[in-house]
């Protein structure tokens, strides 16, 4: 009603501060009245008679799309179009921040500035990934109030390409992921119901990075360089996007290695064994009728042992158990075993595959 009368008293014009007020009530009641357009309507006829010299004025003018159901995409736009700032962009509009609107915006700038990296990431470099990934974590999502709105943003850019095919992206995401008060380390308790709005497949894939880590962490730190070693981590590497867990258990003698290089690897949380010398790496995965748990041991004359998750957490364990022993709780059973010896990776392919569903 007020800019109705607005519309039919044109000396009102005159006073800014009043159309002004109107301008940002509207934006921050954005689209919620009963019938937006006939107000968007009239806010549009009551700017055109204003003052043209009026640069706020002539700014709404220009933007007349400000005044429409299409204000957030229009604006989110010219946010990804340029990588701004998402404050600069509703600044230089003159829409304020915690407003419907600059909300609205915020919401939908992330979701386009992710649209748009799967665009182009395939015609860019590994280089502008990596800008890119600069700009939306610091420019778009810092501010970003929907939790919906982030959790799909972060979900979409965990399973980009450049996520896949660049180290140097993946890092760096991970990096803002495990730093940030929204998520955090999926293997923490504190940070694991973070990850229930995050798109399973995207904390599938996460835990894949993880786990690969994890692998290469078990293979090359905690046991001795030789060529048995590096066939069964090339062997669990092709494996790694199948892991639903894991957990990297440590000998007396080798809980020094971790301690010595935790700062350098994502390795926060690992268990202990009760044995001297004896460490362990538990993989879980989903199978023929549920999951399974497969453990290879440090030392050379051990297999690896296969169990049914159900069967290893009937006694009382879990793969955040505080410490295992290994007669008692890794090797409690030898009816399924992967051998070693000769041409190993073959048969144990075969077994996985065969007997229990699990491929690469």
């Amino acid at each position: 009603e007020f800019v109705a009368a607005l519309a039919k008293h044109p000396e009102k014009l005159k006073r800014s501060r009043c159309l002004y007020g109107v301008v940002s009530s509207y934006f921050a009641e954005w689209r919620t009245m009963k019938d937006p357009g006939a107000v968007e309507g009239l806010l549009i006829s009551v700017l055109a008679r204003h003052d043209a010299n009026n640069l706020v004025v002539r700014k709404w003018l220009g933007s007349k799309a400000l005044f429409s159901e299409k204000a957030a995409e229009f604006l989110s736009e010219e946010i990804c179009s340029d990588q701004k700032a998402v404050d600069d962009v509703l600044r230089e509009h003159y829409v304020g921040p915690l407003t419907k609107l600059g909300l609205s915006v915020r919401a939908s700038a992330a979701s386009s500035a992710c649209e748009y990296l799967r665009r182009m990431e395939s015609r860019r470099d590994d280089e502008w990934s990596l800008r890119f990934l600069q700009w939306i974590t610091e420019k778009v999502l810092s501010d970003l109030t929907s939790a919906d709105a982030f959790s799909e943003a972060v979900s979409s850019l965990i399973l980009s390409d450049s996520a896949k095919r660049s180290e140097g992206f993946q890092g760096a995401l991970r990096s803002y992921i495990q730093n940030h008060k929204r998520l955090g380390d999926p293997r923490l308790r504190e940070s694991a119901l973070n990850w229930r709005s995050i798109a399973p497949e995207a904390t599938q894939r996460y835990w894949s990075w993880l786990a690969r880590d994890s692998i290469v962490f078990f293979f090359n730190t905690i046991l001795p360089s030789n060529s048995g070693n590096r066939r069964r981590k090339d062997f669990w590497l092709r494996y790694h996007d199948r892991i639903r867990d894991f957990q990297v258990a440590v000998s007396e003698a080798d809980v020094w290695k971790v301690k010595a290089n935790q700062k350098s690897t994502d390795l926060l949380y690992y268990s202990l064994v009760a044995h001297p010398t004896t460490s362990a790496f538990l993989m879980s995965f989903e199978g023929y009728g549920g999951r399974f748990l497969v453990i290879e041991f440090s030392e050379t004359g051990n297999a690896a042992y296969i169990y049914k998750i159900a069967d290893f957490e009937s006694r009382g364990l879990t793969l955040r158990t505080r410490q295992f022993s290994v007669r008692n709780d890794l090797k409690f059973n030898t009816a399924h075993r992967i051998f070693h010896g000769g041409d190993w990776e073959r048969m144990a392919a075969y077994k996985l595959s065969s007997e229990f569903g699990i491929r690469p």
